[in-house]
């Protein structure tokens, strides 16, 4: 046993002596990796192929960094999949599982930015339900640029989660499949839930706790849903829209609370359905005759 202990330490200090950065104290070396780590809009598609990104990549170095890299939970909080992307293997349960074992075990006890997009294809439907179910718990922050139909009829436990982006952009969705008997229930269970952001993704397919809610924003969403949300929502703060376009029966709303609101539209459509006395700061787009955005606040 002594020898044994005896090796690995004249392991480490060859290491050492060949690689002068393996003599760094362990925190040190955690807090450089760190730094490494791509933005928040780098996607793991291609480092599940080619591993020449942090965090994956510093697992292939050594074993000493990669000793340090999965024992930085700091590293793992940012999980971004591209479903297009993904090679096809990684579709399999047995491996993504695995895979999203491995990830929330790295993170230990820091909460998770979670984003899902792409287009999808038939073996994509089992990762959608698998990630939220198997890191729900866990997620502070989600983004989801998926079809819906792959996730509603789960309700996981999203205990912890803040913030949620939903679009349904380039995805083909037929709301008449979703209706006040069927809304999409999967963020029910979020007591903490309070800023969302919904792209093209009407808030009426939803089962959401509005009243909760302290941000709000949207794009493509007609004046009716917008103030639809206004009036739902007593809480809100924020508020901003981009690009509604006016529909009928748009309902005329007063809101107490609401501090801040951006419109970003040509013609400020929604400004003679609204009242807002307690507003701070008003950011609006002008539009030249060039379509020139300029903005105001």
């Amino acid at each position: 046993m002594v020898s044994t202990v005896d090796e690995t330490r004249f392991i480490t200090r060859s290491d050492a002596l060949i690689a002068p950065i393996l003599s760094l104290p362990p925190e040190i070396t955690s807090e450089i990796f760190i730094w490494c780590l791509p933005d928040s809009e780098y996607h793991l598609d291609l480092t599940l192929k080619r591993p020449f990104r942090a965090p994956i990549i510093l697992l292939h170095i050594c074993r000493t960094w990669r000793f340090i890299a999965i024992a930085t939970p700091r590293l793992w909080t940012n999980l971004c999949l591209n479903l297009s992307k993904l090679p096809r293997s990684f579709l399999e349960l047995g491996t993504n599982q695995k895979f999203l074992s491995d990830w929330l075990a790295r993170s230990g006890a820091c909460p998770i930015t979670l984003e899902l997009s792409g287009l999808n294809a038939e073996p994509d439907q089992l990762l959608i339900p698998t990630a939220l179910n198997s890191l729900a718990s866990h997620i502070q922050v989600l983004d989801l640029y998926v079809d819906p139909r792959y996730y509603k009829d789960h309700t996981p436990d999203f205990s912890i989660l803040q913030k949620l982006s939903l679009s349904f952009s380039g995805v083909d969705v037929n709301e008449a499949e979703i209706n006040a008997e069927n809304l999409i229930q999967t963020f029910i269970a979020a007591p903490q839930l309070r800023d969302i952001y919904l792209g093209d993704a009407a808030p009426s397919l939803f089962a959401i706790r509005w009243e909760q809610l302290t941000v709000f924003g949207c794009e493509g969403l007609s004046s009716a849903e917008c103030l639809t949300v206004l009036g739902s929502a007593p809480s809100l703060i924020e508020c901003t829209f981009h690009e509604p376009y006016l529909a009928p029966n748009t309902p005329t709303v007063c809101h107490v609370g609401l501090k801040s609101l951006g419109n970003f539209e040509e013609g400020n459509i929604l400004f003679p359905f609204l009242t807002l006395p307690a507003l701070e700061t008003l950011e609006i787009a002008v539009f030249s005759s060039s379509e020139t955005r300029i903005s105001e606040g």
